[in-house]
């Protein structure tokens, strides 16, 4: 079969499972030859996610307007390859590791990008110390972030860790706590632009006209919350703190964009702003201004409370500062 990746929305009649979804749609979409076999072994490869987690069991129940993706059909061979990446740790034991993973670098392989990837580069540094991650579930991915989304990432590396993560992760018992950077210029006088503190309500949905992006809706998608607190003000943005009740795909991003205050950088989402030009030519960045600052969760193992914090990345201390500079 071809290296391919879908996303869609169910909305059958009513509960389904979810290799019968999977097939069903890949046939909508002409691709007959995915079978509920093959559905069960993305299944157990960790390819297939249902409203942002990952899939365990082929016969899991699917409610109507769950978001599900397919991401890609690899030979589990890809996952193999070793990329000689130098990678930050902020936390590693026998069970669990988390990575400040940079902006630009793809979580996992995809085709164009087998080789170069947080999942490859984990597998150099598994080598290196003497362990083996392939026989596990997307090779330890319980989450993920943006391509250009910097920050504190955690992957498993035993079975029972990858279980108990995926399990938390669906609980919502992880605390992910963002630090952004978004527009909100002088003449503004609502929301993020007057208050230190709220929170944003929006359904989610994949927009029909463009499969790879999500919308806020009033009527139906899946609830979607985001609680905000102002960190600092400039004259043409906003540092903000970001906690996420749930975590839909780009759920800050449309949040934020809906809510009047785009993401600076975010090539998709950011909305048409009068700027002057001398502040557009000084704010200059190549992905959007998102960090996942602030990653917590009970380790697996022993109970305890694991807390890792990643500091904002050079290009965002850089943005802060020219934000910090710009004067009306």
């Amino acid at each position: 079969m071809t290296d391919t990746s879908f996303a869609f929305e169910y909305n059958g009649k009513g509960p389904e499972r979810l290799d019968r979804v999977v097939v069903a749609q890949a046939e909508i979409l002409g691709l007959k030859e995915l079978t509920r076999s093959q559905v069960k072994r993305l299944i157990t490869e960790g390819l297939i996610t249902v409203d942002g987690i990952t899939a365990t069991k082929a016969g899991q129940m699917v409610d109507l307007d769950s978001e599900i993706e397919v991401e890609v059909v690899l030979r589990q061979e890809d996952w193999r390859y070793e990329y000689d990446f130098p990678l930050s740790i902020l936390y590693e034991d026998d069970s669990v590791v988390v990575v400040d993973k940079p902006a630009g670098l793809t979580v996992h392989p995809a085709p164009g990008h087998t080789q170069d990837t947080l999942v490859n580069a984990l597998q150099s540094h598994y080598r290196k110390a003497g362990f083996d991650s392939t026989n596990l579930p997307r090779a330890g991915i319980v989450h993920r972030l943006d391509k250009d989304t910097s920050g504190a990432l955690v992957v498993a590396k035993t079975l029972r860790a990858h279980q108990l993560l995926s399990a938390a992760f669906e609980k919502r018992t992880i605390v992910r706590k963002y630090q952004a950077f978004a527009y909100c210029l002088p003449r503004w006088n609502s929301g993020i632009a007057v208050k230190e503190e709220g929170t944003i309500e929006g359904n989610l949905m994949r927009d029909p006209n463009n499969r790879k992006s999500m919308k806020q809706v009033s009527d139906g998608g899946k609830e979607a919350r985001t609680h905000w607190r102002v960190l600092e003000r400039f004259e043409y943005g906003v540092q903000l703190e970001l906690k996420l009740d749930t975590g839909r795909t780009h759920q800050i991003r449309v949040h934020l964009t809906e809510a009047g205050f785009p993401l600076i950088g975010d090539p998709v989402y950011r909305k048409e702003l009068s700027l002057p030009q001398e502040i557009e030519s000084a704010i200059e960045l190549e992905r959007q201004a998102l960090h996942a600052g602030y990653l917590e969760f009970l380790h697996p193992e022993n109970g305890s409370a694991v807390i890792c914090e990643s500091p904002l990345p050079e290009d965002l201390i850089e943005l802060k500062a020219t934000l910090q500079r710009l004067r009306a």
